[in-house]
């Protein structure tokens, strides 16, 4: 556990809360807590994104878990714009591999900022990796051992191919929110909230159902792709009210 983790990790302990780590809560852990008020934060899992032969692709969260190697000859397709792609590419190249970088972007990294994202290029260009601008992924298919990824050009729409061993995809999250959607008909405001009313930092329910038991709410990537500060925000404007 890193030392800001262990921080944390104290900071909410001195305030009384009770955590359970290592447990996966289902309905009906949730349940048998009889809450008040339900929060969802249960992130998102890998979305390679919907182009064909997206099957044939491996996520970043494969190679950086260890569950996949990196290939010899790899391209990364980021359609994220976020940290996620240029941190894969630094890591299978770093390994010895050929690495491409395509982004339907006019940049890697778009959406990263201006202290990171120098960082981030420096290491990629003294590594060798091969940045690729303005080129979606559209297909990916199998020739023998090999694999031929297509890419097409946001603006012309001219195609070119790839031959590799390895296509990484990141499209960032999709929403793991399953115990959202089983907890939603129980709840007095089905997870609904009043968003003209959110946008002016004011948190109002949708009171919908008056069997509900409990109010429930979901932040961050339980809603959708989104970056952390996005889910500290979301938590910050709705538990500033309860």
């Amino acid at each position: 556990m890193g030392g800001i983790t262990r921080w944390l990790d104290g900071q909410v302990r001195k305030l009384g809360v009770e955590l359970r780590l290592g447990q996966e809560a289902g309905r009906a852990e949730v349940l048998a807590e009889d809450p008040e008020i339900v929060i969802i934060a249960t992130g998102g899992m890998p979305n390679k994104g919907s182009f064909k032969g997206a099957e044939l692709a491996v996520s970043g969260w494969d190679i950086l878990s260890g569950r996949m190697a990196p290939g010899e000859n790899v391209l990364i397709f980021d359609d994220h714009g976020g940290h996620q792609g240029p941190s894969i590419a630094e890591f299978i190249v770093k390994r010895g591999a050929l690495v491409e970088l395509a982004t339907p972007e006019r940049l890697s990294g778009i959406e990263i900022g201006g202290t990171s994202y120098p960082i981030h290029q420096r290491e990629l260009y003294k590594a060798g990796v091969i940045f690729t601008p303005d080129m979606r992924l559209i297909e990916v298919g199998r020739e023998g051992n090999k694999l031929i990824a297509v890419l097409k050009n946001e603006y012309s729409d001219q195609e070119e191919e790839r031959v590799v061993d390895q296509v990484v995809a990141e499209h960032g999250t999709l929403p793991r929110d399953r115990v959202y959607f089983d907890l939603k008909d129980g709840s007095s405001n089905r997870g609904e909230i009043d968003y003209h009313a959110f946008a002016h930092n004011r948190l109002e329910p949708v009171f919908s159902n008056p069997a509900g038991k409990f109010l429930l709410f979901r932040v961050g990537d339980a809603l959708a792709s989104r970056n952390i500060h996005a889910a500290i925000y979301d938590s910050l404007r709705i538990c500033k009210d309860l």
